[in-house]
């Protein structure tokens, strides 16, 4: 199903309800959920427990739990730039990475495909059943603009709130031209949602004189490194950025990616000694160990009627 303008629509009243409704996005006061990585010498840490972690709420250490990635089903969200610029080579590479992920579902997983150019499509719903996505795969062409804001905040309202590790992947190599949507906007989105954003771009633009973060004109376009966007989004969620200056960089950070999200840990906990309201910084170090943790820096929980006084 294709939604093209009526998407962007879409896409901005939903904007709109998350404003009014934060709950679209599952991160409250009552339980806060972080999809965390590990990692020491560029490498993922595996086998981690509670133990090896410690966790803070605006400055005040929390009681936690810990689920490993492999006891949680995985939640995939492909969002694919199918824009004119990756005509050829480059589409060819998106479909073959595609095609990878879709093969290495374990029993549980799901996931949903959506592409990009100045039309934003849903070419597959969310499923466990690989076919259906390689199908669509295979019927992927490249032309258009690209609207890429406005396709990643249609990535991150597809989540289905199941239990599950939720994990959005991005790949693109154009910066937005056509958006309905302004990066502010989707950022802010996606400070609500418990989704990591990984990114791959193929983009070799890397210079900027400022940041792009009202709705796309052609003079801020110009302007703006393509990169720019996606190093802010993937770190307001606790994801990663990789460059790709190739068809065969885009497997090869496929594989590096597929490694992380399958050894990430999910951290819950209910906050304790902090208001309940507001945005909480959320710093998680790990404990008589090297390394460091990749994980988004804070939530904002909806103020209650009132005030909440």
């Amino acid at each position: 199903m294709v939604f093209g303008i009526a998407v962007t629509l879409l896409a901005s009243s939903l904007w709109g309800e998350v404003e009014r409704r934060p709950p679209t996005f599952r991160a409250t006061a009552e339980l806060v959920r972080l999809v965390v990585l590990a990692m020491d010498r560029g490498r993922p840490l595996r086998g981690l427990t509670a133990d090896d972690f410690e966790v803070r709420d605006n400055g005040m250490v929390q009681k936690f739990q810990v689920t490993a990635a492999d006891q949680l089903p995985l939640e995939l969200l492909l969002v694919f730039d199918t824009s004119a610029s990756v005509r050829g080579a480059k589409l060819d590479a998106l479909r073959v990475c595609g095609r990878a992920v879709a093969q290495a579902l374990r029993d549980g997983d799901q996931m949903a495909l959506v592409t990009f150019s100045d039309l934003v499509g849903l070419r597959c719903p969310m499923t466990g059943k690989s076919a259906q996505l390689l199908s669509a795969l295979d019927g992927l062409q490249a032309g258009g603009s690209t609207a890429l804001f406005d396709a990643v905040f249609a990535g991150l309202a597809l989540s289905s709130g199941r239990p599950a590790r939720p994990v959005l992947l991005l790949f693109s190599d154009g910066r937005d031209n056509v958006s309905w949507l302004s990066a502010s906007d989707v950022i802010a989105a996606a400070r609500l949602s418990e989704t990591p954003i990984y990114a791959v771009s193929t983009s070799s633009i890397r210079e900027a004189t400022h940041s792009i973060l009202g709705p796309p004109t052609w003079a801020s376009v110009g302007a703006a490194t393509d990169d720019e966007f996606l190093r802010r989004i993937t770190q307001e969620t606790g994801g990663r950025v990789f460059q790709a200056d190739s068809a065969a960089g885009l497997q090869k950070h496929l594989t590096a990616v597929m490694d992380e999200i399958g050894t990430r840990y999910l951290i819950g906990y209910s906050p304790e000694g902090v208001a309940k309201d507001g945005w909480h910084r959320v710093d998680v170090h790990l404990r008589h160990r090297r390394g460091a943790v990749v994980a988004r820096p804070g939530y904002s929980s909806p103020t209650p009627p009132g005030g909440g006084h």
